[in-house]
């Protein structure tokens, strides 16, 4: 399983509703994007504003409010069509199993409490949660992680896995290609989101910041019993 650092996970959420040519929902662009991709931040700002407020306390309760002639579907998401950005990693990697399309009703197939204080409970849970995958990965170590699941599965990895080393000795990046899939979204970083825009969005990812945190100490452990086994370094100059 794959996951990403919560705040560029969130940020690209919205994204990828409001400016992306893949499955855009027009309703939900045109309602935070009135001024056109220039207002990224500031409609990505609105959309985690209303999020808080429809989704207090930090727990999705599945019974969000209704708007007025609206379908089904949209009647559901008061803040447009489009994810809820409550704690999504952990919704999914904790959800049960036995709820069917849980995905339709936010918080319905959920088995751990999001409080906003991080519990000794939660950090159980996600521990025993993540210590089940075959395989975990991170975003932000993309060529690592597909590095160290075709070690996991094959034995072996390509060359281009491995770190090159300079005239004395020290590991350099690899030099492994890998392609990347926009989905033709509008340019956007992380860095250039405002101060008090990354707030709302900590406020909202305190299990998630837990999952990432379990998940990179797991990824950096199973790089290292890699290295071990293969005799090479795969983690280079990076900053970990």
């Amino acid at each position: 399983m794959l996951f990403r650092e919560p705040r560029a996970h969130v940020l690209s959420m919205f994204v990828h509703c409001a400016a992306s040519r893949f499955r855009r929902h027009r309703s939900f662009a045109k309602r935070y994007l009135s001024t056109g991709e220039s207002g990224l931040y500031t409609g990505f700002h609105e959309w985690l504003a209303c999020s808080r407020t429809h989704n207090s306390g930090g727990h999705l309760s599945g019974k969000l409010a209704k708007m007025p002639g609206g379908s089904n579907e949209e009647t559901a998401r008061p803040c447009g069509q489009c994810y809820v950005p409550w704690n999504m990693q952990a919704t999914f990697l904790t959800c049960d199993p036995g709820v069917q399309k849980q995905w339709e009703r936010p918080g319905s197939g959920h088995t751990l409490s999001f409080e906003t204080a991080v519990s000794p409970s939660a950090r159980e849970t996600i521990a025993r949660a993540i210590a089940t995958l075959d395989h975990v990965g991170l975003g932000e170590y993309y060529q690592q992680s597909v590095c160290l699941a075709t070690y996991q599965v094959t034995g072996a990895a390509p060359e281009a896995c491995f770190c090159k080393r300079d005239a004395v000795g020290t590991p350099l990046s690899s030099t492994r290609g890998l392609s990347h899939v926009s989905h033709g979204a509008a340019n956007h970083s992380i860095v250039d989101v405002p101060a008090e825009t990354l707030a709302l969005i900590d406020g909202m990812t305190v299990v998630d910041r837990m999952v990432y945190a379990t998940a990179k100490e797991r990824l950096f452990a199973d790089l290292s019993r890699m290295e071990a086994e293969t005799k090479r370094s795969v983690v280079c100059s990076l900053h970990v």
